[in-house]
């Protein structure tokens, strides 16, 4: 690869979603520990990947890198708000379609957080992906700064992340992240079927760790050197 590829940054829009689809179809969802426990066909796996864009990019706080002068994605930051999460519709509530099963455990997490937090102004940095093709060049990482400084510019209380591996725990911890609590999926069951769906999830310790950086602890530092 050529040592001298030049990436650059640029914000998601709702124009992208074919092409963000695309993007996850191919690295995110066959390989994310949780969807692998679902089994998705190709056309599930699909039609998941969009629905997460749908979902998520009309927020516009995602981001994508690049390769500089062209539109291909070597990888992306899905963020949103946690107000903007909407998963308590009938139609997932009480569906079995697999999908489903991810969207309601996604709305137990963030229901739980809210709670534990104090508070709903919460920016969630909801997925970051990176092409095994552009690894090891410090993408993750850039994402993280970036979302990071983003959430706090924007004025959000608490920004939080679902760390599956190692790496972005690691990655976390250099801009100032914590670890707030590991959900035990061996114990999480579906709100519709009670079946511990996710038991079998290849995640750290069968865990999926919390991790976040709340912000209004430095705003109190700050307002007590007044």
């Amino acid at each position: 690869m050529n040592s001298k590829l030049s990436i650059s940054f640029r914000p998601l829009t709702t124009d992208d979603i074919d092409i963000v689809a695309d993007f996850l179809a191919l690295h995110y969802v066959p390989n994310e520990p949780m969807s692998q426990c679902l089994a998705f066909t190709e056309e599930e796996t699909y039609a998941y990947a969009k629905g997460e864009a749908e979902e998520t990019l009309p927020h516009c706080l995602s981001t994508a890198a690049v390769i500089s002068g062209t539109n291909e994605i070597c990888g992306l930051s899905m963020c949103k708000r946690f107000s903007d999460c909407s998963y308590t519709e009938d139609a997932v509530a009480n569906s079995k379609h697999k999908a489903a099963f991810l969207f309601r455990f996604a709305e137990w997490t963030e229901s739980t957080l809210t709670k534990e937090f104090g508070t709903s102004n919460i920016f969630l940095d909801d997925l970051t992906v990176v092409s095994p093709k552009y690894s090891n060049r410090g993408l993750a990482t850039e994402f993280i700064r970036r979302t990071t400084e983003k959430a706090e510019g924007l004025g959000f209380d608490v920004i939080i992340a679902f760390a599956l591996t190692e790496k972005i725990i690691k990655v976390t911890r250099r801009w100032g992240w914590k670890l707030l609590k590991k959900i035990d999926l061996r114990s999480y069951c579906d709100s519709l079927t009670n079946e511990a769906v996710f038991a079998q999830a290849k995640v750290i310790d069968g865990c999926v760790p919390v991790v976040y950086k709340d912000f209004r602890s430095a705003v109190n530092r700050a307002s007590h050197k007044l």
